[in-house]
């Protein structure tokens, strides 16, 4: 959840800006310093993180490319603050200026490249930054970060959401007496690494992360916390321009039928069977959503993920087809929803009828049910060949595209009130784990069962969590098959993919 700066800090900074006002409205005058030129047109990485802080705050940005032969250092004393953030060495005799100006400048901010910048010349980490760099982590692990419980209420992370990074940790030893302090983070087994701190006892105010790798500056909590770290830096308080207004989610009619398949009992005395039942049902499309649950990034189970892997593009495909028919897209990476905090999908399910994470939910459930549903007849919920249990994914699959009109949460109350707010009662469901987290999450089958909305599982397009022993005892498409059909028994219907892009591709208007 973001964490806000405390009362003093609002009311310190409100003062200042009628103090002076010219700090209020100007702005920031931010030297952006790496070691590539910037790409305006930058959709990932460096150039998108800057075009957003042009375009989402009040920042006004110079950028100097530290490769190119005889660069520009001149008038760094002009800018409020310096962001350095190279991805590698910088070379030649800009090296000598750099490293001079960056020792005497502004303020400085300055992410995770910053501490082999100079290549072994290390005191530049120990003597600027604050810190000596020890190493890092082995590659592959994620890293879990929070604030220090003192720096809960620091400016810097103001609508700051937990981050994960997908980089290897750095390790930072023999920090400076200056150096406070302000996030840490872990990976599994391993004991905690500042990730970031700030000194303020020399002549002027430093911030350091080392969060800042490629994929780190996808995250819109990075991103936040680059900025914020920014103003702070020059002494002010941040200032967002207010975003653009959220596209309209143009609804569309039409009818589309799927053949729902269920089980139905062959008779009421004890031992009957079980037969397949295959019945049509007739829904409008204005009512309908389809459900992504947990298809992330990277997951502790290796065969989860590869299961992920190989279906993240035909997830994707189905969700086409079905926004193009006029269906709502419901996002669900559950616990990461903060990666996408100034996503218009995520906007948008926190600005309507002003439903927060933080429990203000206006929609009381119409009705709650209690779910009859007997155990399943498998024999564990196991990742097969073990595996460390923790939370490694990050963000969503980047395979899976993400829309405007979309939305994306990861909290069950929030995605229910937005559907019922809507008017949608029919939820189509993929994703993982159809036995475990999509059953009994908030936002999973279960729940939303309960509540009084129709779900329907579409079979191909889920996975279960099961280990099928070694050797194989069942294998692991049987043990599916037999998860999908204890659900058709006693708690919904399915239907496959094709069924369904069939199905929105005859819509009928």
């Amino acid at each position: 959840m973001p964490v806000t700066p405390s009362p003093v800090h609002r009311i310190l900074a409100a003062t200042l800006a009628l103090l002076l006002p010219g700090m209020a409205s100007d702005p920031l005058r931010v030297v952006s310093i790496s070691d590539s030129p910037r790409d305006t047109n930058a959709e990932t990485g460096s150039g998108a993180m800057l075009n957003h802080l042009e375009a989402a705050y009040q920042i006004k940005l110079r950028h100097i490319d530290a490769s190119a032969p005889q660069a520009d250092l001149a008038e760094l004393q002009d800018h409020d603050v310096i962001l350095f953030h190279p991805s590698g060495r910088i070379p030649g005799e800009t090296a000598g200026r750099l490293r001079e100006a960056l020792e005497t400048g502004p303020p400085l901010v300055s992410l995770r490249g910053a501490v082999h910048a100079f290549g072994d010349d290390a005191d530049f980490a120990v003597k600027v930054l604050g810190a000596r760099h020890g190493g890092q982590f082995e590659d592959g692990a994620t890293t879990r970060t929070r604030p220090t419980q003192p720096a809960v209420a620091h400016p810097v992370f103001d609508g700051v959401s937990p981050i994960r990074s997908r980089h290897p940790l750095h390790r930072f030893e023999d920090f400076a007496t200056d150096a406070v302090p302000l996030m840490i983070g872990a990976v599994a087994g391993s004991p905690p690494q500042t990730v970031a701190w700030a000194r303020t006892q020399v002549a002027r105010r430093i911030f350091h992360t080392s969060l800042g790798g490629e994929l780190d500056l996808e995250n819109d909590s990075v991103k936040r916390l680059v900025a914020n770290a920014l103003f702070w830096a020059a002494g002010s308080e941040t200032r967002r321009i207010p975003p653009p207004q959220l596209a309209r989610w143009e609804r569309k009619q039409g009818d589309f039928t799927v053949p729902l398949r269920s089980r139905e009992q062959r008779g009421d005395h004890e031992g009957a069977g079980w037969r397949e039942s295959i019945d049509p049902l007739e829904v409008p499309v204005d009512v309908a959503a389809l459900v992504i649950a947990d298809m992330r990034d990277a997951h502790w189970c290796r065969s989860a993920q590869e299961w992920i892997d190989a279906n993240a593009e035909a997830v994707n495909a189905l969700a086409s087809a079905a926004r193009s028919a006029g269906m709502l897209l419901v996002h669900v990476p559950s616990g990461i929803s903060g990666f996408y905090d100034d996503h218009p999908a995520r906007r948008r399910i926190e600005q309507v009828a002003g439903i927060t994470v933080e429990g203000n939910y206006p929609i009381e459930p119409i009705t709650s049910r209690e779910i009859d549903l007997p155990p399943i007849p498998l024999p564990n919920e196991d990742c097969p060949g073990g595996g460390t249990r923790g939370a490694a994914w990050t963000r969503q699959h980047p395979a899976i595209h993400i829309h405007e009109t979309d939305i994306i949460s990861g909290v069950g109350r929030q995605i229910y009130s937005y559907l019922l707010g809507a008017g949608i009662d029919t939820l189509f469901y993929v994703g993982v784990h159809a036995n475990t987290t999509m059953l009994d999450r908030s936002h999973g089958i279960r729940e939303m069962s309960a509540w009084g909305m129709d779900c329907i599982l579409v079979r191909d397009m889920t996975d279960i969590m099961f280990d099928p022993g070694t050797p194989v005892e069942i294998p692991h498409e049987t043990a599916r098959e037999r998860v999908v059909e204890h659900l058709e028994r006693h708690l919904l219907s399915t239907v496959s993919s094709g069924e369904l892009i069939e199905a929105l591709s005859n819509m009928e208007p």
